[in-house]
């Protein structure tokens, strides 16, 4: 059986394997030892279980299950383990460490040079003809800045201010303190501890919290059609975005062929953006596009396919997105996102008169 099989077994059908099944596996050979131990699969174990209640992290998914675990069990003596050097090789393996270990710097090219419009001052006007009208992305640099968000928001302001309240990170609802916990061993580690961090991504955050009211939407982007919908019946469309080093988005196109722009208050993210008659090499989307084959991770895609780019027909967008600045991404481009140090986001998808024949097209289809 092939190690990712074996991995995707183990986390797959966690429900047949119990604590004392996973222990009698780890004593049987030393491909079991090692696949056992590996720490995806305490990850979806401790999410599987505990759901958002597994706080504190404690240095690794397998020790913050044991901690967790000590918990319910308050007279069984935690025991954490001092891996066995077994002499065991793996491919499957390798590239995992090599994807979350491999220097971002090195990996995203951060000192590439970038090809995308920057700009300030922009009468609505020119923002319509330049850019909204021939679909052309552009990063504007003076609007976050004037966001009661841009001199507020860090990790340990929203943790003092909403670090009880319950956000969406993935596939798990956590205590955004349990989150910020996390995300601080993540980047305390340089970004090198899992291949795909955690994400936070929520959309709830403006009824949960009162963060909504640090920003205003753009001027750009004040035209948003489906809020003739109602908020009952309108597809979401706004989020709160949260990650460590090393997390982000594969290649992906924003739903309903919406636009959106993405404002980044602290950190900075790697964007790489293609045309939309231009998929990107080792992304492969399903005939009608309802759905997307691309790498496991973010830092897969750019080991194996980055340097791709350099003999495509079509050469992407690509830029660095910094605190205080915000992109703006038309509809139909294909763009994946790398949080190049800890970061703190907020993005929305809107409707316009410039794309709202395209919406009608997909949304009908």
């Amino acid at each position: 059986m092939p190690d990712e099989a074996l991995i995707a077994l183990l986390i797959g059908n966690i429900e047949c394997f119990d604590d004392s099944d996973i222990f009698k596996l780890i004593r049987c050979s030393k491909a079991l030892y090692v696949m056992c131990n590996h720490d995806s699969v305490w990850r979806d174990r401790t999410i599987a279980r505990f759901k958002g209640d597994f706080g504190p992290f404690s240095n690794s998914w397998k020790n913050t299950y044991k901690t967790r675990l000590q918990k319910e069990r308050p007279d069984v003596e935690l025991v954490l383990d001092v891996p066995l050097k077994v002499g065991f090789y793996s491919d499957y393996l390798f590239s995992s460490w090599r994807c979350s270990s491999v220097p971002l710097n090195d990996l995203c090219r951060s000192n590439a040079p970038e090809n995308i419009d920057r700009r300030e001052g922009l009468t609505m006007e020119q923002f319509v003809e330049e850019y909204d009208k021939p679909g052309k992305p552009v990063i504007l640099t003076d609007v976050v800045t004037k966001w009661p968000a841009f001199k507020k928001w860090n990790m340990d302001y929203l943790e003092s201010t909403v670090g009880d309240i319950v956000f969406r990170a993935e596939s798990v609802d956590l205590p955004f303190k349990t989150y910020a916990a996390y995300a601080k061993h993540c980047r305390d580690n340089g970004g090198s501890f899992e291949e795909a961090p955690l994400y936070l991504f929520d959309k709830y955050f403006s009824a949960r919290t009162k963060l909504a009211d640090d920003f205003t939407v753009p001027e750009y982007f004040n035209q948003d059609l489906f809020q003739l919908l109602g908020a009952n019946e309108r597809p979401d469309y706004r989020w709160i975005i949260i990650g460590p080093p090393r997390s982000g988005s594969t290649f992906h196109l924003d739903p309903n062929s919406t636009s959106a722009w993405n404002a980044v208050i602290t950190g900075s993210k790697k964007w790489l953006l293609f045309p939309p008659d231009c998929v990107p090499p080792g992304v492969f989307p399903s005939a009608d596009g309802s759905e997307v084959t691309t790498p496991i991770s973010l830092a897969e895609w750019f080991l194996n396919h980055y340097d791709e780019i350099k003999r495509w027909p079509v050469k992407p967008i690509e830029c660095i997105c910094r605190a205080g600045e915000i992109i703006y991404v038309p509809r139909g481009w294909w763009h994946c996102v790398m949080n190049l140090e800890e970061s703190i986001a907020l993005t929305q998808n809107f409707v316009n008169d410039c794309n709202l024949s395209q919406v009608c097209l997909n949304t009908c289809a």
